[in-house]
């Protein structure tokens, strides 16, 4: 029964972790989305033709020139939590005129979770 209520736990964790950035990416707050991220983070997937991806600071630049607004409409589409890993999908709709698949990728250290990658579509 303990494992159960871990995994809740783990749970609740890693929304609130995605919801960090969810909430930082529709209001352009590089910043406060700094935290949900390890320092390490990477990015990669392409805007259109370009290709963005590298160190996770491409995004943070990104988010506070292209904040997503109050007309971003976003879905946590599925969780999936194995042990001290976790896969997060995102649906993003109408990102400053982008629509957006995000696989997000967090790492459990010691009791905290963070987004160690992210991986995403652009729906043209």
């Amino acid at each position: 029964m303990n494992t159960t209520f871990t995994r809740l736990t783990d749970h609740d964790a890693v929304v609130e972790i995605v919801q960090i950035y969810i909430d930082s990416a529709r209001t352009g707050n590089a910043k406060q989305m700094s935290a949900a991220f390890y320092e390490d983070a990477i990015i990669h997937g392409f805007v259109g033709a370009d290709f963005l991806g590298g160190p996770i600071q491409v995004l943070f630049d990104w988010t506070s020139e292209n904040p997503g607004g109050e007309n971003l409409q976003v879905r946590i589409a599925s969780v999936e939590i194995i042990e001290t890993i976790a896969t997060v999908r995102v649906e993003m709709e109408n990102s400053s005129g982008f629509n957006f698949t995000d696989l997000l990728t967090l790492v459990k250290s010691g009791s905290e979770w963070k987004i160690s990658s992210k991986a995403y579509h652009t729906h043209l």
